[in-house]
């Protein structure tokens, strides 16, 4: 995979949400998106990265370095609010 491939923040959160383990409509919620602009967006990352499926998606992600920043670390309310998306 090529380590110069760029995409935007909002395609690299969408990323990190679904890889943490939430769904489309949870991803939304978080983002303040449509569902259909997530769907959306994961098709065209899906495309991006020669990604067959959600799980090669994360994969490829991953691989590509997308998924986290050494300088870019989620304060503990971010991380608190994750947590409870995921219990409701």
């Amino acid at each position: 995979m090529d380590g110069d491939l760029e995409i935007g923040d909002t395609d690299r959160k969408i990323l990190r949400l679904l890889y943490s383990g939430l769904d489309d409509t949870r991803v939304a919620m978080e983002l303040g998106v449509s569902h259909r602009t997530v769907q959306r967006r994961v098709q065209s990352l899906m495309s991006l990265l020669g990604a067959r499926g959600r799980l090669a998606l994360g994969a490829r992600a991953q691989e590509a370095g997308l998924l986290y920043a050494p300088d870019r670390v989620l304060d503990a309310t971010r991380t608190a609010m994750l947590a409870q998306i995921r219990r409701s």
